[in-house]
């Protein structure tokens, strides 16, 4: 175990000092006192916190953090692709050797492996959440304890299985998230390998959302209207771009059938009241639990290995039905 900072036996999760946006959001997260028997503590990298997603990712890592006795330094963008935020926190860890093992969901796939690298070289492991790294082989890392995330393939084809029975044929337009991203790549190639099965529909289009709400808009907001009224699903890789989508069409009077990705809340109440049809949902508090317990498991037994663990992926639908009730 590292040396770490404590008050009367007390662990203190906190931030360093960077600029005022990082100050802030370490504040966000808090600086929480935590009594540590285990005495490991573990720097904690999701890409933002300004998601459902991410929320409900590192809420499952604190649930499990309690459980095993860890203690936990959460550190947030508020972009979810501020790979140099991350790699920030990645040297500082090197420099200063003051954590135990690193939970990341890298903001980028291959652009962190240089400092993912320092990290193996100073013996500090650390398993990667969410969105897989593109290495050559994973046995590269000495310290890499594994991947947990989603079958995103899977996902891809439950969302093309739900258009196909949903429009039956037309256009269908993909919203893409960060293509670098190896998350947006398998839940494209998931979908357009399932999509295959069913020649009567046709990609029309790819735009590039970003897994932003607001560049959703403004990659829809490029297509005319005639190109927009011959579309007859969107399929978004995630619920911002999803909530964008339906916005833009909503604008110009029309409603193809939406399918976003991540099962946020806001995806949630908009499937409910009719604003989009249908969100792939994840499991991200069981994936924020399984990481810290790879994690501590992988530095107990002193063994490394890169194992993969995806968690599962459901379609979620709103069931609406008609009930009649008579007065006899």
């Amino acid at each position: 175990m590292r040396a770490h900072m404590s008050v009367m036996g007390k662990i203190i999760e906190c931030g360093f000092v960077l600029p005022l946006c990082a100050l802030l959001l370490s504040a966000f997260v808090g600086c929480n006192a935590q009594q540590s028997n285990q005495g490991y503590v573990f720097l904690v990298l999701p890409r933002t916190l300004n998601n459902d997603f991410h929320v409900s990712l590192v809420a499952g890592a604190k649930a499990a953090a309690i459980k095993k006795k860890v203690l936990l330094e959460i550190h947030a963008s508020d972009s979810e692709d501020d790979y140099k935020f991350q790699e920030h926190y990645l040297r500082e860890a090197v420099k200063n050797n003051n954590v135990d093992g690193v939970v990341i969901t890298p903001g980028h796939s291959t652009n962190l492996i240089p400092a993912l690298r320092e990290l193996d070289d100073q013996s500090i492991p650390f398993v990667i959440v969410d969105t897989p790294l593109e290495l050559s082989g994973e046995s590269a890392f000495t310290h890499y304890c594994g991947f947990v995330g989603t079958d995103n393939r899977r996902g891809g084809g439950l969302a093309a299985e739900y258009v196909e029975k949903s429009v039956k044929n037309g256009n269908v337009l993909l919203v893409r998230g960060v293509t670098s991203h190896r998350t947006s790549q398998d839940r494209e190639s998931g979908f357009l390998e399932k999509i295959k099965q069913y020649p009567q529909i046709h990609i029309v289009n790819i735009v590039e959302g970003q897994w932003n709400y607001e560049k959703a808009k403004e990659a829809m907001r490029k297509l005319s209207r005639k190109e927009l009224a011959s579309i007859a699903a969107v399929f978004a890789f995630n619920d911002l771009m999803a909530l964008g989508v339906a916005e833009v069409f909503r604008q110009h009077g029309l409603r193809p059938l939406i399918v976003g990705y991540d099962g946020i809340l806001e995806a949630q109440s908009s499937i409910i009241d009719g604003s989009i049809d249908a969100t792939v949902t994840q499991a991200p508090n069981v994936m924020g639990q399984r990481a810290v317990a790879i994690l501590q498991q992988c530095i107990a037994r002193g063994t490394y290995g890169a194992q993969t663990e995806l968690t599962p992926v459901t379609l979620l639908v709103a069931a609406r039905t008609l009930t009649a009730v008579s007065d006899l």
